[in-house]
């Protein structure tokens, strides 16, 4: 009846019988008690029996449990075999040509493993002899079983495992080489969602979370696929449709994953899903399946630039389970810089600072190095820049650079490091928003006050210690509370402690003057909040629209209203 099937298909429609036959005598074994029909199914087949002498059955039934198990994981390695892409590996090469020639062993000896349990199976429910309760020829049977299928389930592993490896030094994230869909088969797929326009700072810090997040077993449970979007405004466009191609394998050649051949060829309503129900407007998404096509997260990016390859598998459930233990620390704002490790490794006392007004910057600098000096301890800066880097960013920079105000990114790596840091930040917002936290979670209250200090005039600092954070404050506050140590709060850092007398005299004056708390967050940012509460007062926010322009190229291919809420 089955010559005539390939092998890994004889082995499934047979698995299949048995699992037919054993799920039937599981089924009436959980319903028989409620169910009048199922009670007598039960009872011609001796299943009330069976489950009396549940005790003395327990091992007989584990050692079963075990080698159908062990059974269903081979047959899932032998089929994976098929599924391997052509494309790549010659069925002819070892050893692809190896696995072929075991298979046919393989299955004979999982077929006859299959007999042997259905066989198992029909004694329990056909028989109630206490020969057959105690006989343990059949027992050991399925014990020396289980281990003949696992010994032949290692050496298949070890053949796939060097196929994939194989596989991986031609796949078209290499070469750009079209491939079957049939690749993504039985994975977990990550859809990079985006427009031509993402920018080579995305990409790289993607590329290297990405290579982190590569699962380091044999199996490969994951892979990432771009789905780049061309507007319909765009194709209809006068816009050349060669100088998009351009653009598009400009961006598509160092990706390490894979990409949608065409993008021209996504159907437009299609694209009206993405914005739809998974709220895409143009910055990048990254939205997870499961390897039945089943959505497990709407957008994982945030996740992945928070967590990195910590978040595998980017569910939901692994976002809230991280945010359990997520506790606001320096750690979690700054996890790249290796300066900034270091200052935390020591417990040093540091300061993280940004804005953009360089006159507040020098003054800032100078007086935490006066205090420093004076109180002898060691006070290490560090500038994290604006969110927005515009012309000011860059001349601060400079400044900060050439009269040796602070640690300061090097120049090639300032572009991708601010972008980072500010992406990520407002990335554990929208997270904590996307779980539904609520608004008076402590990680998400200071999430938003260093959001919202980054949108105020002049400039803003964080107080640490270690990854402890101490304080953070708008600018002026904090300037003032440096500049009057001498004067004012130098005499309590006995009692207190430094850290202790630092924050009671910076809370003091930042309560006498609070200023407006604003954000700031552009129509093309995904989902937005409805309602903020005020990171400082707790009240709930007012809404304004804003229309902004920056004056340069990146702004003018973004443009865009922002939701701005004080």
């Amino acid at each position: 009846m089955l010559q005539h099937f390939p092998w890994d298909a004889k082995l499934v429609l047979t698995l299949a019988a048995l699992a037919l036959n054993y799920g039937e005598f599981w089924l009436l074994a959980q319903i028989y008690p409620s169910n009048q029909l199922a009670r007598s199914m039960a009872t011609l087949k001796q299943v009330p029996a069976l489950m009396e002498r549940t005790t003395l059955l327990k091992a007989r039934f584990d050692a079963l449990n075990t080698l159908i198990r062990s059974i269903l994981d081979l047959t899932r390695t032998i089929v994976t075999f098929k599924d391997l892409p052509t494309l790549h590996i010659s069925k002819d090469v070892p050893p692809l040509s190896t696995a072929h020639a075991a298979i046919p062993s393989a299955v004979y000896w999982s077929v006859k493993s299959i007999i042997v349990s259905a066989t198992y199976i029909t004694n329990l429910t056909a028989t109630a002899h206490e020969q057959f309760l105690t006989s343990s020829t059949l027992e050991w049977e399925l014990s020396s079983l289980t281990h003949k299928i696992d010994r032949i389930h290692d050496d298949l592993k070890k053949l796939l495992a060097e196929c994939r490896r194989i596989i991986g030094d031609a796949f078209m994230r290499v070469n750009l080489k079209q491939v079957r869909l049939e690749v993504l088969a039985r994975k977990m797929v990550l859809l990079l969602i985006a427009s031509l326009d993402i920018s080579q700072d995305e990409l790289s810090i993607l590329e290297q979370i990405y290579n982190e997040s590569r699962p380091r077993e044999t199996e490969i449970q994951f892979e990432m696929v771009w789905v780049p979007i061309v507007d319909l405004d765009v194709r209809s466009s006068s816009i050349d449709r060669s100088v998009m191609s351009k653009r598009l394998e400009t961006l598509r050649s160092p990706m390490k994953w894979y990409s949608v051949y065409d993008p021209y060829a996504i159907n437009p309503v299609v694209i009206r899903f993405f914005r739809d129900q998974w709220h895409y407007k143009y910055n990048p998404i990254l939205v997870v399946l499961d390897p039945q096509g089943a959505l497990l997260s709407p957008n994982a990016m945030h996740m992945m630039l928070i967590w990195g390859s910590a978040a595998f598998p980017f569910t939901k459930s692994r976002e809230r389970e991280l945010w359990s233990v997520e506790t606001w620390r320096v750690d979690l704002l700054v996890n790249l810089d290796n300066t900034i490790f270091s200052w935390v490794r020591s417990d040093k006392y540091f300061f993280l600072y940004g804005g953009d007004d360089v006159e507040w910057i020098r003054s800032f600098t100078r007086a935490v190095k006066l205090v420093a000096e004076d109180a002898r301890i060691t006070v290490e800066m560090a500038y994290v820049g604006k969110a927005n880097k515009g012309e000011q960013v860059r001349r601060a920079i400079q400044t900060i650079r050439e009269n040796a105000l602070s640690y300061c990114w090097s120049e090639v790596e300032m572009a991708s490091m601010m972008w980072f840091f500010w992406t990520r930040l407002e990335s554990m917002f929208f997270s904590k928003i996307q779980i539904e936290t609520d608004d008076r979670d402590p990680v998400l209250t200071e999430v938003k006050k260093l959001l919202s200090l980054d949108k105020m005039d002049r400039g803003w600092a964080m107080f640490c210690k270690g990854s402890t954070v101490i304080f953070c404050g708008h600018g002026g506050p904090v300037l003032q509370a440096t500049q009057e140590y001498s004067e004012q709060w130098k005499v309590h850092v006995p009692v207190k402690g430094f850290e202790k007398a630092y924050k009671d005299h910076h809370d003091g004056i930042r309560i006498k003057t609070l200023p407006c708390c604003r954000f700031e967050f552009s129509t093309i940012a995904g989902k937005i909040p409805e309602r903020i509460s005020c990171p400082e007062c707790t009240r709930l926010m007012e809404k304004y629209m804003t229309f902004l322009c920056c004056h340069n190229e990146a702004a003018n291919a973004t443009e865009s209203a922002i939701n701005t809420i004080y």
